[in-house]
């Protein structure tokens, strides 16, 4: 009786099936992302300020937020809104790992733009998987046995590895968001994506909806330093969590506290924090210590059992970013709105509220407008009029405003004269128009330098006195306005 012939599974033509059911029947792994980790990721000396095995002694706050990544423990979305150098991309590169070598699943990290995806793949991941034996013969091994199409794809955007891939989408390719379907789903600097894809949506709703196919069992990071308020997508997503804070003891007293800029002696150029019960002060070389007895706290109560976490550049370990340069940066912003804005978002982990950047609903605003005529009676409560011309290459605009206490203002005429500004027809219409405005009217005239020549040859006929302008052009201002008590009529 002839011998059944033995059938190779791992052949070219059936490429990965039998290791890719093998992993796929696995139990979830007993080593935890942060104990995987500490022996397998190798940090490459030059892109690391501490270079080797990756060692969360120095950052023991991120350890409870790699268990909530892991699975089987009822959280499908966790969010960390963060400040400067407190190890975000890292809980990503970890996670990263132990899919790949421990628990082998689809995975989609998301990055903002094409140019911080291959940047990403390159520094972080490639020399990763090359610094990491275990991982490094898996991958070899998988490859070996691909058929030549699938060869292909394991390039800077996709990494195949048996029982799973990893692959690297932005937020500004809606193809690279729906390409594949994954259960664990890493959003990076997530505040910085394109708020519409390429005109088909969210770039996260898109993202999110290849994690169908694994309900349940699917896991989703929010990872990112904050932006504006009311226009940050971090900020939105860690509102509706628990909105955990890490709490820490001060060395004297014991007080567990949260570390907020306020409670910082600024007094001289090397900050103390001052405990809030005793007021003992807390110097830098005084955080690891701290950091190490610290303990997550939950503040608020989540929508969906969403694990939320703040973490301020203030818990930043010592030798990654220190309350020194938080003091340097707070007082580079005290005369310096941009750079208070770089203050709070990245050292306070905190969205920036501008004063005049102000909210409002399209229905109230619609609600405030008033029916009336230009050429008839002016609205009540004007007390000055303003006509201000603003010239570009192929055309001139026109605006009418009157203006009344508090800035209220109304629209009471606006032209767009077209044509080419260097032109002496134009400015001809541009005066035509100007002369049916009210006596009395404060005009106003902005031009590039290029196309000052003609504003200068009517200056005289529109009561103009131009300017050289900051930015380069010239600025016409008429005779000082009527009082402002005055009642144009």
């Amino acid at each position: 009786m002839n011998k059944r012939p033995r059938r190779d599974y791992l052949t070219p033509r059936l490429g990965s099936v039998l290791p890719d059911f093998y992993y796929g029947m696995l139990p979830n792994p007993d080593v935890t992302i942060a104990q995987y980790a500490e022996k397998n990721l190798y940090l490459v000396l030059g892109k690391n300020p501490f270079p080797g095995l990756v060692d969360f002694s120095r950052t023991p706050y991120l350890y409870e937020i790699m268990d909530a990544l892991m699975p089987d423990n009822g959280i499908e979305r966790v969010v960390l809104m963060k400040g400067w150098q407190t190890g975000g991309t890292l809980t990503i590169l970890s996670w990263m790992l132990w899919v790949m070598g421990a628990a082998p699943a689809p995975m989609i990290i998301v990055q903002p733009v094409a140019e911080l995806r291959d940047k990403f793949s390159k520094q972080r991941i490639n020399p990763i998987i090359a610094n990491c034996r275990d991982l490094r013969e898996k991958v070899k091994d998988h490859q070996k046995h691909l058929p030549h199409s699938k060869k292909d794809k394991d390039t800077l955007i996709s990494k195949q590895f048996p029982g799973g891939h990893i692959t690297l989408s932005t937020s500004t390719s809606e193809s690279s968001l729906r390409s594949e379907s994954a259960q664990y789903l890493a959003f990076d600097e997530v505040s910085a994506y394109e708020e519409d894809c390429e005109g088909h949506g969210d770039p996260c709703g898109i993202a999110l909806d290849r994690t169908s196919a694994y309900d349940g069992r699917k896991k989703i990071f929010y990872n990112s330093t904050p932006t504006i308020k009311d226009h940050c997508r971090i900020d939105r997503e860690y509102l509706t969590t628990d909105q955990r804070k890490y709490f820490v003891p001060c060395l004297s007293c014991g007080e567990m506290q949260v570390l907020v800029w306020p409670n910082m002696d600024r007094s001289n150029d090397n900050p103390a924090y001052l405990c809030i019960r005793c007021r003992y002060k807390h110097y830098e070389q005084d955080k690891t210590e701290m950091l190490g007895l610290g303990e997550w706290r939950p503040t608020a109560n989540p929508v969906d059992g969403a694990r939320g976490y703040h973490l301020p550049a203030l818990y930043a370990p010592p030798g990654m970013w220190s309350w020194s340069k938080c003091l340097e940066q707070f007082r580079k912003g005290i005369d310096n709105s941009v750079e208070m804005k770089v203050f709070i978002n990245n050292c306070l982990g905190e969205p920036y509220e501008e004063d005049n950047i102000t909210t409002r609903d399209p229905d109230a605003l619609i609600d405030l407008r008033e029916s009336y005529w230009p050429a008839a009676k002016l609205p009540a409560g004007i007390g000055v009029i303003t006509a201000g011309v603003d010239t570009h290459p192929s055309h001139v605009d026109i605006v009418v405003r009157g203006w009344g206490r508090g800035g209220e203002s109304w629209v009471l005429d606006r032209w767009v004269v077209h044509g080419d500004s260097n032109d002496a027809e134009l400015w001809e219409r541009v005066y035509a128009h100007l002369q049916t405005t009210r006596s009395g009217c404060f005009r106003t005239c902005d031009c590039t330098r290029s196309r000052s020549s003609n504003c200068f040859d009517y200056r005289g006929r529109l009561s103009l006195r131009l300017e050289r302008c900051p930015a380069g052009g010239v600025r016409g201002q008429v005779r000082s306005p009527q009082p402002f008590g005055y009642r144009a009529a």
